[in-house]
């Protein structure tokens, strides 16, 4: 038979240890075993995940996680076109020697401009010519700021959850 007690009011299903003589969830008098009820059944039923509600604080991590990546993702791309020197900070990962930027500004209609960022590497004591690694710089401005973006939303979250903490009573 069945090692259960019922809640006649409510239906939860409690193990029959002799110690709990009450439902937890009404207050109600447990009764004897009996077999429970489909509805029962199904109202006691472990909730799984298309029942229950996702944990807020790892989607909290995870917009502060995105919102940072795509801060950097901006900075690299939007950035740099308009501040080319927001590139700077990949040269030590892309050249050994000298790195410049060259700006080119074109005109394809009256009235209408355009500007052309490209990123060149330059090793002076060997006299080759400039190697473009613009591609290269793009990349690693993009990891590099991400990663930071990234870092910075996720203490930003970890600043207010303490002070979230810190306020509630």
């Amino acid at each position: 038979m069945s090692d259960l007690h019922y809640c006649s009011k409510c239906g939860y299903a409690l193990p029959t240890t002799g110690e709990l003589n009450y439902c937890p969830r009404c207050g109600n008098a447990l009764g004897q075993s009996r077999t429970p009820s489909f509805q029962e059944i199904v109202r006691n039923a472990p909730a799984y995940s298309y029942r229950s509600k996702p944990n807020k604080i790892k989607l909290s991590w995870l917009w502060f996680s995105l919102a940072g990546i795509w801060t950097g993702f901006m900075i690299a791309t939007a950035g740099i076109a308009i501040a080319p020197s927001l590139g700077k900070i990949a040269a030590p990962f892309v050249c050994d020697g000298g790195f410049s930027i060259k700006s080119t500004h074109y005109s394809y209609k009256p009235g209408q401009s355009g500007v052309t960022r490209q990123f060149y590497c330059q090793d002076n004591s060997s006299g080759e010519s400039p190697r473009e690694v613009t591609g290269s710089v793009i990349g690693w401005s993009m990891g590099i700021y991400c990663g930071l973006g990234t870092l910075l939303g996720l203490m930003s979250f970890a600043i207010f959850r303490i002070i979230k903490k810190i306020k509630a009573p």
